[in-house]
């Protein structure tokens, strides 16, 4: 099934309100979550998979407060949607993974294929902790 947010929203993944004002229709594992044009969703815990996730023009916001695991099939970013993990400013201070499913017998979208993170007039954004190279430099 698809599940969309109320339109013109600032909300949160984890509240009812998000999902039509009731608990019981968060998304649940292989639904389609729909975000549209002026709502913005704070992913404040991590859902379950996902078939997919269209973002046609909203915004999805990485919440900073723990880790999290964004999984789905398909993630398509249209139309000026957007994905925020952190920010130059304020890099994600925690773990953020996307993770992305599929097998041979996916489904291929035209120009985007399978198993895909697709953005088309859309931003990806991320912004972590700084890490430290995992080599030196040896003398001479």
């Amino acid at each position: 099934s698809s599940h969309r947010a109320p339109s013109n929203t600032v909300s949160t993944q984890s509240t009812g309100f998000t999902w039509g004002g009731d608990e019981a229709n968060k998304p649940v594992e292989g639904d389609m979550a729909v975000l549209t044009e002026g709502q913005i969703i704070y992913l404040d815990e991590s859902p379950p998979k996902l078939r997919a996730l269209l973002l046609r023009g909203g915004h999805l916001v990485f919440d900073d407060n723990q880790d999290l695991i964004l999984k789905a099939d398909y993630i398509l970013i249209l139309n000026g949607g957007s994905i925020t993990i952190g920010t130059e400013d304020t890099p994600f201070q925690h773990e953020a993974i996307i993770e992305m499913y599929g097998n041979q017998q996916s489904i291929e979208l035209p120009m985007y294929g399978a198993k895909t993170l697709a953005v088309r007039n859309g931003t990806v954004d991320m912004h972590g902790l700084e890490v430290t190279p995992p080599w030196t430099e040896l003398g001479e």
